[in-house]
């Protein structure tokens, strides 16, 4: 790893700069970035996991929102 942020924009500026090659959601790829895979020499990124960590008392439109994300995710197993 040459190169960290917590951000996706941080993100984006290097590899934009040709400076990275980075794990980055499809949804975020615009040109001039472009979607990298084995034809390049790269390996597959594997399994990940996801956690929704939520108050002890969280309110119905926390819950509401809760429940979308978390249909969200398994929709696009």
């Amino acid at each position: 790893m040459a190169y960290s942020s917590e951000h996706c924009a941080g993100q984006e500026a290097a590899m934009i700069a040709d400076l990275a090659v980075a794990a980055f959601p499809r949804s975020l790829v615009r040109p001039p970035l472009r979607i990298l895979g084995a034809e390049s020499g790269l390996p597959a990124l594997g399994d990940y996991r996801v956690a929704l960590v939520r108050g002890e008392a969280p309110s119905p439109a926390a819950e509401a929102l809760a429940g979308q994300i978390t249909q969200a995710f398994r929709d696009r197993r």
